[in-house]
């Protein structure tokens, strides 16, 4: 599934994840090592992996399920 780079942006900044600065500068520090904003983000730590799975939902209008602060009851994995 391919992510819109710029619906991602909008999440993070509507959801205050990150400023306008963090973006430009992951940006630029991606651009010179050839990687992801969002991947300079995580290594940086401005972001968690799931402030990321958060504003990756936002951004495709789903709703996100942190399994790792609730994890679902056994009887409902074993269905």
């Amino acid at each position: 599934m391919q992510v819109n780079k710029d619906k991602l942006k909008s999440a993070l900044l509507q959801g205050k994840y990150v400023s306008g600065e963090d973006i430009e500068k992951a940006e630029e520090e991606g651009t010179k090592n050839k990687t992801s904003f969002a991947d300079v983000l995580l290594k940086n730590g401005t972001i968690t992996n799931d402030t990321l799975g958060q504003a990756l939902a936002e951004s495709m209008g789903i709703t996100y399920a942190d399994l790792n602060s609730r994890p679902p009851s056994r009887e409902f994995v074993q269905r």
